[in-house]
């Protein structure tokens, strides 16, 4: 609905720019240049921030950009290697390689330990706090 904040016009459209993660140190792109108020960018790339801003347009032309905001991507752990295992007594010593992040750092792994009797696996934290 058209008011002072709109210029006393429709909004005709919403441009949408971003650095395609260069994270500033590019020229800024034009994404989209629609009526719409959303929309999805796939194939990002984790652990890499994206700097988007946007602006309005009425009959008059474009208004000025919003401020910026930095969006970093992150994504879960990738999938492990296979985890081996060694005898100790009786301890069993389990070990991996840890995966590739995915942006973040991991903060603790979960170990579920298989219960052939009722075949589920059980997450054991009396010997294995995560760390």
């Amino acid at each position: 609905m058209p008011g002072v904040a709109t210029g006393n016009s429709d909004i005709l459209s919403y441009d949408l720019y971003w650095d395609s993660g260069s994270s500033g140190a590019g020229a800024t792109i034009e994404v989209i240049d629609a009526q719409t108020t959303t929309y999805t960018i796939v194939g990002l790339i984790p652990s890499r921030s994206y700097t988007f801003k946007a602006r309005a347009r009425n009959i008059y032309g474009y208004g000025p950009f919003s401020n910026s905001v930095i969006i970093k991507t992150t994504d879960k752990p990738y999938t492990m290697d296979p985890v081996s295992s060694s005898a100790s007594g009786l301890n069993v010593i389990l070990s991996w390689n840890p995966p590739q992040t995915g942006g973040e750092p991991i903060d603790s792994y979960e170990i579920k330990l298989y219960i052939p009797s009722t075949d589920s696996f059980v997450i054991d934290t009396t010997y294995c706090d995560g760390s």
